[in-house]
């Protein structure tokens, strides 16, 4: 909601993907390691951060140094150190209309 008029901001998710996207920029640019996450309790993140009833908690970010991998759990370990896998651009990317 815009707070001058108190019209919905219809632009509010695309806002906050973007300051996501700029934050993980400056962490790395800083030597930190950024983790989005969209699965959290959004009702426990709003009691243990006093978030007020009119904003609505839509992301959490962890943001620290990187760990060593050899830390981690076997399990864990492999994840961390495997190449990445990524979908194919044409996957999710269209040209002309939606799905094609």
């Amino acid at each position: 909601t815009f707070p001058a008029n108190g019209n919905p901001n219809r632009h509010a998710w695309y806002d906050t993907g973007a300051a996501s996207a700029q934050m993980a920029v400056q962490a790395v640019a800083l030597g930190l390691q950024l983790h989005q996450m969209a699965g959290f309790d959004a009702a426990k993140a709003r009691e243990a951060f006093a978030i007020p009833a009119e904003y609505e908690p839509v992301a959490a970010i962890a943001i620290g140094h990187p760990g060593r991998p050899e830390a981690l759990p076997e399990a864990l370990k492999q994840r961390e150190t495997a190449p990445r896998q990524r979908r194919p651009i044409s996957q999710f990317a269209y040209f002309g209309a939606w799905g094609g």
